[in-house]
């Protein structure tokens, strides 16, 4: 099986993601940006599960980061099929009037240059190889009325799954597929910070009464 690369892998959605594909048979880059710890534990359970993973650090704002984890993946790995876009921004609710455009920048770089960033680096790859899988963790708020007082958060995750649309129509004819996956509010350490009164105006909006896990 071919590796995949997933950003943001050493805890919440991206973990479970890294975990869930290993166990699928794939080799796993878990890619973190300051959590070492964390994201080896994610290593050493996916290999407790006979699965192969690599931890590796990178900055996905940084081009030059994100190419030295595509490089070495291809060395590890041989090859790269496909890659996760799941690395965010933690949420921080504030108000509009209170808002610097520094604020919103730091999850524009997260979000949309990151993604930038990796899909341009694995792209040329993808194609030279006639094939190759982008899937970009967006969200529900950038179909949905969205929380208040989340706008960095919003405009950067509508921006991803504007950016997932583009680069499908442009690279689907050369055999490249790129969905985006949007969850609803999910009970990870993103949220940590968001208020009660928000996530049980979450629960309510969902069919089943409750955050995913």
């Amino acid at each position: 099986m071919v590796a995949i690369i997933v950003t943001g892998a050493s805890r919440g959605i991206g973990a479970a993601i890294a975990k869930q594909l290993a166990l699928a048979g794939h080799p796993v880059v878990v890619n973190y940006a300051k959590s070492a710890e964390l994201a080896d534990d994610v290593v050493h359970h996916i290999k407790e599960q006979k699965g192969n993973a690599i931890a590796f650090q990178s900055n996905v704002a940084d081009a030059d980061s994100i190419k030295k984890m595509v490089d070495f993946a291809i060395s590890e790995f041989k090859t790269v099929y496909g890659v996760v876009n799941n690395a965010s921004h933690p949420i921080e609710s504030m108000e509009f009037a209170k808002l610097s455009w520094t604020d919103v920048q730091a999850y524009l770089d997260v979000q949309i240059k990151g993604a930038f960033n990796l899909c341009q680096s694995v792209i040329p790859h993808f194609i030279e190889n006639g094939k190759g899988s982008i899937v970009n963790i967006a969200s529900i708020v950038a179909d949905n009325v969205p929380p208040v007082n989340w706008l960095p958060y919003n405009i950067s995750k509508a921006a991803l799954v504007s950016l997932s649309r583009s680069l499908a129509v442009e690279y689907g004819p050369k055999m490249i597929r790129v969905n985006c996956v949007s969850p609803g509010m999910t009970q990870t350490d993103l949220i940590a910070d968001v208020p009660e009164k928000t996530k049980m105006v979450a629960k309510m909006h969902t069919p089943l009464r409750k955050l995913a896990t």
